[in-house]
C-alpha cells in the first residue's frame, strides 16, 4: 500500500522539519548489520538470515520486519539481478509494534526465505497539483512481499543487504508510511551494509 496524498505528506512533513535533522544534532548508535546463509540451498530455495546487533553505547529502534529502509541486492555470479516477482501488497496501517528498541549489546534476527517471500519498503517521489493549479513534487513510500526468480542456469546467487538510514529520500518516504520521521522514532541515521554471502545453487 502507497502513501501520497498531499495534505498527509505536508502535515507529516511539516511536523518534523521537512527532511531529516543533521548529524549533528543526533547521538549516532554504532550498529551492524550482519547476513548468513541458511542450511538446504536449492533451486527453488533460497533462505538467508539477517541480523542486527547493537554495538554502541546508546540503544536505537529497529523494524523487526527488516524491511523499513532496507534494500536487498540479489543476484546471479555475472551480477545480473535476479528476476523479483510481486507476491502481494501490504494492506493497512503498518503495526506500530513491529518496532523494537535494542539496548546496547542485544541483537536481532529475521529468516528470510527469498524465493518465497519477503517484505520489501519501497519510495519514491511523485507529482500531485497544488491548489494555485501548479505542481508540487512530495514523496511516496510502501511496502510489498516479493521472491526472488532463481533461473535453471544460475549455480550461484550473491544477497547482500543495505539499510539506507543515511538517505534523505528513504526518511522522507518512512515518514509518510509510517506517520513518524525515522530519527523521531529512534532508528540509526546512518548507512549499514552487509557483507556479500555467495550461494551455491544445486542443479
Amino acid at each position: 500500500m502507497f502513501r501520497s496524498t498531499l495534505a498527509a505528506i505536508v502535515a507529516v512533513l511539516s511536523a518534523f522539519g521537512g527532511s531529516a535533522c543533521s548529524g549533528s544534532e543526533l547521538d549516532v548508535p554504532q550498529a551492524r548489520l550482519a547476513i548468513r546463509a541458511s542450511e538446504g540451498a536449492a533451486p527453488n530455495r533460497l533462505v538467508v538470515v539477517l541480523e542486527i546487533e547493537n554495538q554502541g553505547q546508546t540503544a536505537f529502534t529497529w523494524d523487526k520486519e527488516f524491511s523499513a529502509l532496507v534494500e536487498w541486492s540479489v543476484a546471479a555470479a555475472d551480477g545480473i539481478a535476479l528476476e523479483t516477482v510481486a507476491v502481494a501488497k501490504a494492506e493497512g496501517e503498518p503495526k506500530k509494534d513491529r518496532f523494537v528498541k535494542l539496548q546496547p549489546g542485544e541483537s536481532l534476527s529475521k529468516e528470510f526465505e527469498l524465493t518465497k517471500s519477503a517484505l520489501a519498503f519501497h519510495h519514491a517521489r511523485g507529482s500531485f497539483a497544488d491548489p494555485a493549479g501548479g505542481s508540487v513534487i512530495v514523496p511516496t513510500a510502501g511496502e510489498e512481499f516479493v521472491r526472488y526468480v532463481v533461473a535453471e542456469d544460475v549455480r550461484t546467487v550473491k544477497v547482500s543487504a543495505a539499510y539506507r538510514g543515511d538517505d534523505s529520500d528513504a526518511a522522507d518516504g518512512f515518514a509518510v508510511y509510517f506517520g513518524v520521521r525515522p530519527e523521531k522514532a529512534g532508528l540509526p541515521m546512518e548507512r549499514l551494509e552487509t557483507e556479500v554471502v555467495k550461494i551455491a545453487v544445486p542443479e
